[in-house]
């Protein structure tokens, strides 16, 4: 197994409450997946099984964690319960737009790389 991580910008496409408008600069969907496994969704390009973890947010100069933690918190919390489990992403932009995760025994797998991100996020 080789894991990787994917981060999906979806700022786009979240209600970002007006309060946190200016401490929110961008919001976006964390992913692991195995590319060592390849799935071919009713087409010739093979895709990635992409595996949901959790979802994160870049602060601006603005974001002050005192002020602003809680509220950002609970408001990743709503993202979280929006996302979709997991998704198919075509290879070639998965493998171009993901990192490599390091340090997971050879017998681990892509269940035990998702329970270790979302207790220990990267981002």
């Amino acid at each position: 197994m080789t894991p990787r991580i994917y981060k999906r910008d979806v700022t786009k496409h979240c209600v970002i409450p007006d309060a946190l408008k200016s401490v929110i600069a961008n919001v976006f969907e964390v992913y692991v997946y195995d590319q060592d496994e390849a799935t071919h969704c009713c087409e010739l390009t093979a895709s990635r099984d992409m595996i949901f973890c959790y979802c994160s947010f870049t602060p601006t100069a603005e974001y002050d964690h005192e002020k602003h933690g809680e509220a950002c918190c609970e408001f990743m919390d709503e993202c979280n319960s929006c996302t979709e489990p997991g998704c198919y992403i075509h290879c070639r932009s998965a493998d171009a737009h993901s990192e490599p995760l390091t340090g997971f025994p050879a017998d681990a797998t892509i269940d035990d790389v998702q329970e270790y991100e979302r207790c220990n996020p990267t981002y």
